[in-house]
């Protein structure tokens, strides 16, 4: 139950984890809550004022290690002692060094019995990203082409490859990642927004990468137009092009001190991510880019659209280098069909990792 509320918050929290808490007295539910965002109270909090008095001597589920922290708002565990719950069964511990065993280590010394890592898998999944950003060390990255059934990305025509109904998908994984990535090549083919447009959801600000391999003079009108409403544009590019740079409110260019080309970028760029704090990147690449990025390692999660029709000779093949295709089929993968299409998300992660 806690996992489940917590997904109400997925998509809005970070740098925050997503977390849910139930509060349960004689094997009732009296409190419940998550987090909606930085700056509000966390789930324990909510649940626990739901809970009122009730919260005296009962258990307190909750999915992630309650924090011991000054931040934003204060420290869970001052809350938890407060009501005077008897007993917290976490998920699992929480990988930020600023908190990993503290939380837990405080309700122990004051008399709060402990449970940890509960259901630890189903734990992580409320927000598998947020867990791979500790403990990798660089933010969760997801890689995502589209591809007709012979394995080409693009069609001289230009155009879409896929239906509505997956295109949906991809405007549903972009709102539940911190920024998405594209080249600088296909910013100048297909001219995308690179906006969250869901029906019905509330504007989600990202943060637009574009990985500028180019020396791009500017950018096109229509992207630019959404920054900064719909979320900045960064434009990361090597110290080596000088001269004219895209400018405009809400642009801004980061020159990457780097050495070599893609393979020496890859991982200069995800150092850079990390320090701004992003904690899930959603890629839209193929051909060389998303090569590097496959045979680098980075990627932990591919979703792989494939529409029902060949596009033959002269369009672009899909990226499949040999390390990915050895490791394919001892992989899970989930298989989805919005409309005509099929949607095929592959874990390149272990245990406790899957999203």
């Amino acid at each position: 139950m806690a996992a489940s509320l917590a997904l109400n918050g997925a998509g809005r929290t970070h740098p925050n984890p997503a977390v849910g808490a139930v509060v349960v007295r004689n094997g009732k539910v009296v409190g419940m809550g998550w987090h909606e965002g930085p700056g509000t109270p966390h789930a324990e909090v909510v649940a626990l004022r739901e809970a009122g008095r009730k919260a005296e001597g009962a258990d307190l589920y909750v999915t992630l290690e309650p924090c011991p922290t000054y931040g934003r708002t204060p420290p869970c565990t001052d809350a938890i002692i407060s009501a005077g719950v008897g007993r917290v069964i976490a998920g699992t511990s929480d990988p930020n060094p600023a908190v990993n065993g503290g939380g837990l280590s405080v309700l122990k010394r004051n008399g709060v019995q402990v449970v940890s890592d509960f259901l630890e898998c189903e734990a992580v999944a409320v927000d598998a990203s947020y867990h791979r950003f500790y403990k990798k060390n660089r933010p969760s990255v997801t890689l995502k082409w589209a591809q007709s059934i012979d394995g080409a990305t693009a069609d001289a025509g230009g155009g879409y490859i896929t239906g509505a109904e997956a295109r949906r998908l991809v405007h549903e994984d972009r709102f539940f990642s911190d920024a998405i990535v594209v080249t600088s090549g296909t910013v100048l083919r297909d001219e995308p927004k690179l906006t969250v447009r869901l029906p019905g959801m509330k504007r989600k600000k990202l943060v637009r990468v574009v990985v500028d391999r180019h020396g791009l003079k500017d950018l096109p009108a229509g992207l630019k137009k959404t920054a900064p409403a719909f979320g900045e544009i960064w434009v990361l590019r090597t110290s080596r092009f000088g001269g004219a740079k895209p400018v405009g409110e809400g642009v801004k260019v980061f020159d990457l001190d780097v050495k070599g080309d893609l393979e020496g970028f890859v991982p200069e760029m995800l150092i850079f991510l990390r320090k701004k704090r992003l904690i899930s990147l959603y890629v839209e690449a193929v051909g060389e880019f998303a090569t590097a990025l496959l045979n680098s390692g980075f990627v932990d999660k591919l979703t792989i659209h494939v529409a029902p029709f060949v596009l033959g000779k002269g369009s672009a093949p899909v990226p499949v280098p040999s390390p990915l295709a050895k490791r394919v089929s001892l992989i899970r993968a989930r298989e989805m069909s919005p409309g005509k299409d099929r949607v095929y998300e592959v874990d390149l992660e272990g245990k406790c990792l899957r999203d």
